[in-house]
C-alpha cells in the first residue's frame, strides 16, 4: 500500500481519536510513521475498550473461546477478519500485539480473535517433533465459528478473511488448502506451510495469499527445516496452486524507519487476469515479528516501514468467494445404521450472494432421502438458508455411498459426499465426532426470524433433557423441552412474537452436557 492510501486510513483514525489528542496537527505531507506511533499511544485505548466482547461455542464437546471486536461502523452483511495467535498464546494476546482493532474500526470489518486448545493450533507445526500440538479439528472449528458469527452478526459469507502470526500463520496456510469453500483470502506473518499441510492442500479455487517473513527469523528459519517448507517454497506452493505467472513484480519499499535494522521488498505474482494473487513481503534482516508492532529484541528486528495490519486489509478487502452457495458440511458419514431403521443428519444450504437463486438439489440412491425441501428446484432469497434433513435408510447390509449435488442458476456447483453402512444387528453406533455420548445442538432455522423458528438437536442416549431460551441478562424466556427423551434427532418450535427484537440464547441440557447457541429476532 502506498503512503497516500496509508495517510487516508490513518487520518480517519486520527479524526476519531482527535478529542484525546488536542495538540496534534496533521500536515498535508502526512508523516505516516509518526502518525502511526501517535495513534498507537493515544487512539487504540479509545477505539478498543468499549467494543470488545467474549464469546464461546461448543465444538466436538469442547468449549472454544473467542473475542469479537465490533466496530462502530459495522453494518449487516459486513466482512470478517479472523486474527490467529502464535504458539502458546491466546486471542487476547494477539489482539493486543497486532493492533488489528484500530484498522477494523476505521474499515468497518468485524475483527475476531479465536483461542486454540492449549494455545496451539493443529496447523501441521507438530511435523517438527519438538513442537507438540493437539489433535483438535481446528479447520472444523473455524468453519463452525463462521456459522456462529453469521448467526449473531449476519456477516458477508463471501468476505471471510483469516490472518495469523507464527503458529497462526501456519494455520492460515492450512485453512487456505482445506477450507477454501469458506475462506476468501489469507495472510500469514512469520509462518510457513508444513510438509503435511502442503501434501493435503487441495483448494477448490485459487485462494489469494499474502505472506510476510523476515530473512533473519530466529524461530521459523527463512530457509525452512526438514519438516517445514522454506519461505520461498511456501510462496511457490501458492504460486503454482493459484496458477500465477512465474515473473513477479518486485518493488523495494521506502526505508521510512532507518533505525529498525531492516527493509522490505514487495514481491507480487499475478494470476491470468492480471490481479495480484500471491504477494510476499520479504523483510530483509527482519526477525520473527509482526511489522509495525512493538519490538522484542529476542525475536530479532521488527520492521517499522510498514504496518502488517494495514497491508493485510488492503490486500484482502476486495476479494470475494467465487461461489454463490455454501453448505454447512461437505461430507456426511452415518457410520453404522441397522437395516430398515433411519438416521437423520442436518444439512444447511445458504445463498451467500445478493441476488435470488434457483437451486436444484439431487441425489441418486434410494437409501437416501431429503426432508423439509418444499420443492425442487427451490428459490433462495439473498443471504437466506435452506435447512434439510438428510436421511439414511439402509435396505440391506453393506456400505452405501452417494453424492448430493447442489447447483444454481449462476453455475455454482457443490457436492456433499454421503456414506453409510447398513448392519443386520443393532450395535452401538459410533458417532461422527468420536464422542459417543456428546449431543448436538443445531443452529435454529430460519435465523434471523420473525416470529417463529425451529431448533433441532440430537441426543445419543435416553435421559432427562431440557431446551430453554434466555435473554442477554440470563433470564429464562421460555422452556421448549423438558422431560425424558430417547436417542435421535428432535425438533422444537419457538414462537418469539411476544419478545422484542434482539439476540437471545438457547440452551440444551442432557446428561452431563450443556450446549448453547444464539438466535436473532428481527422485526
Amino acid at each position: 500500500m502506498n503512503e497516500e492510501v496509508q495517510c487516508v486510513i490513518f487520518r480517519r483514525m486520527y479524526e476519531q481519536a482527535a478529542p484525546r489528542i488536542p495538540i496534534m496537527q496533521i500536515s498535508s505531507g502526512c508523516p505516516v510513521t509518526k502518525l502511526v506511533r501517535v495513534l498507537i499511544l493515544f487512539a487504540l485505548p479509545v477505539l478498543v475498550s468499549a467494543q470488545t466482547s467474549n464469546h464461546s461455542i461448543v465444538y466436538q464437546g469442547v468449549q472454544r473461546n473467542y473475542i469479537v471486536f465490533l466496530p462502530r461502523t459495522y453494518a449487516p452483511h459486513g466482512p470478517v477478519l479472523m486474527d490467529l495467535h502464535g504458539y502458546g498464546e491466546n486471542g487476547q494476546a494477539e489482539m493486543s500485539y497486532t493492533g488489528t482493532n484500530s484498522i477494523a474500526d476505521t474499515a468497518g470489518f468485524l475483527a475476531v480473535y479465536p483461542d486454540a486448545i492449549g494455545g496451539v493450533w493443529n496447523s501441521g507445526i507438530n511435523d517438527e517433533p519438538s513442537i507438540p500440538a493437539p489433535s483438535s479439528d481446528d479447520v472444523g472449528f473455524i468453519s463452525a465459528l463462521i456459522d456462529s458469527l453469521d448467526a449473531e452478526y449476519r456477516i458477508d459469507l463471501r468476505r471471510v478473511y483469516v490472518c495469523g502470526y507464527s503458529n497462526g500463520g501456519f494455520m492460515c496456510h492450512k485453512l487456505a488448502g482445506e477450507l477454501s469453500s469458506r475462506i476468501s483470502a489469507v495472510a500469514s506473518v512469520s509462518g510457513v506451510i508444513a510438509n503435511s499441510t502442503a501434501s493435503n492442500s487441495h483448494p477448490e479455487h485459487p485462494v489469494p495469499i499474502l505472506s510476510m517473513h523476515g530473512t533473519a527469523d530466529p524461530i521459523i528459519p527463512y530457509a525452512g527445516t526438514p519438516h517445514f517448507h522454506s519461505v520461498e517454497q511456501t510462496v511457490q506452493h501458492w504460486v503454482s496452486r493459484d496458477s500465477c505467472t512465474n515473473q513477479p513484480d518486485t518493488v523495494n519499499l521506502p526505508d521510512s524507519d532507518p533505525g529498525d535494522g531492516c527493509t522490505v521488498q514487495r514481491i507480487s505474482y499475478t494470476n491470468r487476469s492480471g490481479n495480484p494473487e500471491v504477494v510476499f513481503y520479504k523483510v530483509i534482516n527482519g526477525g520473527h515479528c509482526w511489522p509495525g508492532a512493538s519490538s522484542n529484541p529476542f525475536l530479532g528486528n521488527t520492521n517499522g516501514d510498514i504496518n502488517a495490519g494495514v497491508e493485510i486489509w488492503a490486500f484482502v478487502r476486495n476479494t470475494r468467494l467465487p461461489s454463490t452457495l455454501t453448505v454447512s458440511v461437505r461430507s456426511i458419514d452415518f457410520e453404522n445404521v441397522p437395516v430398515h431403521t433411519v438416521d437423520t443428519i442436518a444439512l444447511s444450504v445458504r445463498n451467500i450472494s445478493s441476488v435470488p437463486l434457483t437451486v436444484g438439489i439431487f441425489h441418486t440412491r434410494d437409501e437416501y432421502e431429503l426432508l423439509t425441501m418444499p420443492s425442487n428446484p427451490v428459490t433462495l432469497d439473498p443471504f437466506s438458508s435452506l435447512r434439510l434433513g438428510v436421511v439414511f435408510r439402509p435396505s440391506s447390509q453393506g456400505a452405501v455411498d452417494d453424492t448430493i449435488t447442489i447447483s444454481d442458476t449462476l453455475q455454482t456447483r457443490l457436492q456433499v459426499a454421503l456414506h453409510g453402512n447398513g448392519i443386520t444387528t443393532a450395535v452401538h453406533i459410533i458417532t461422527r465426532d468420536n464422542l459417543s455420548s456428546a449431543p448436538e445442538l443445531m443452529q435454529n432455522y430460519p435465523n434471523p426470524f420473525n416470529p417463529s423458528t425451529t431448533i433441532g438437536f440430537r441426543i445419543r442416549a435416553s435421559g432427562f433433557t431440557t431446551l430453554k431460551v434466555y435473554d442477554l441478562l440470563g433470564r429464562e424466556v421460555q422452556t421448549l423441552v423438558t422431560g425424558e427423551l430417547g436417542p435421535g434427532m428432535h425438533q422444537a418450535a419457538f414462537d418469539g412474537q411476544h419478545l422484542a427484537s434482539g439476540v437471545y440464547f438457547y440452551q440444551l441440557r442432557t446428561g452431563r452436557s450443556t450446549l448453547m447457541k444464539t438466535l436473532l429476532i428481527l422485526r
